[in-house]
């Protein structure tokens, strides 16, 4: 929840390089829009995909406020949204399942946005704080979650990462997006237990995660 997302896109992108196509959030928690505030200001951004639900929070209003400023093009995410981003790679919306633009929530991480990231036919999953409820909705839908690479949900609370996500999931590699000495104590030993068979990597550990594929071997290097 602090501007460091700057620095860290200055670490992959070329300084001259201003502009980003498209920006995916999964819900309106600080911690998980506030570095966006000063992005949007100083990168031009094409497309913003996110679930519009009604949740009070001053950092997303003034997200809201800037998107309506720059004219940059919203994209109301639920399920059966694809984003086409090249030959190779498409982005595919899995949750949330309806419309839930304008929604009253007590819960944001309910809501969370769920994709699945397919490049070569390597799919990735990203799904925010989901946590048990909307993982069972997930793992019971039908839908295809099975993929290559999950990006943990929720920062491995214990509130996620149930043992039957982990089995629709099956994933071959798993990464945990977590601060350093946080005060919530995560990832928790019961996820970590859970993960002890899956090649995992952990940002307050490794620091940045770079997963490549060529669409048959997943690759990888790290921070530290």
């Amino acid at each position: 929840p602090d501007n460091s997302l700057l620095s860290e896109l200055s670490s992959v992108m070329p300084f001259y390089d201003r502009e980003i196509d498209l920006v995916v959030f999964s819900h309106p928690q600080k911690d998980h829009i506030f570095g966006l505030i000063e992005l949007l200001k100083r990168y031009k951004v094409d497309n913003i995909m996110f679930s519009s639900i009604d949740y009070q929070n001053s950092f997303y209003d003034e997200i809201k406020k800037i998107i309506e400023e720059k004219k940059i093009n919203k994209i109301e995410a639920k399920a059966g949204e694809h984003i086409n981003l090249g030959e190779t790679a498409f982005l595919n919306v899995l949750y949330p399942f309806k419309d839930v633009a304008n929604l009253s929530v007590q819960n944001p991480n309910d809501f969370s946005m769920a994709v699945v990231l397919n490049f070569l036919g390597k799919k990735f999953l990203f799904a925010g704080d989901a946590e048990l409820k909307e993982e069972l909705e997930l793992a019971n839908s039908g839908l295809d979650i099975d993929v290559d690479v999950l990006k943990i949900n929720h920062h491995g609370s214990k509130t996620s990462s149930s043992e039957i996500f982990l089995e629709k999931t099956t994933p071959e590699i798993a990464v945990i997006s977590v601060g350093k000495n946080n005060p919530y104590h995560h990832p928790s030993d019961i996820v970590l237990e859970r993960l002890k068979e899956i090649k995992l990597f952990r940002t307050d550990i490794n620091g940045r995660v770079k997963i490549t594929t060529d669409g048959s071997e997943l690759n990888f290097k790290t921070q530290y």
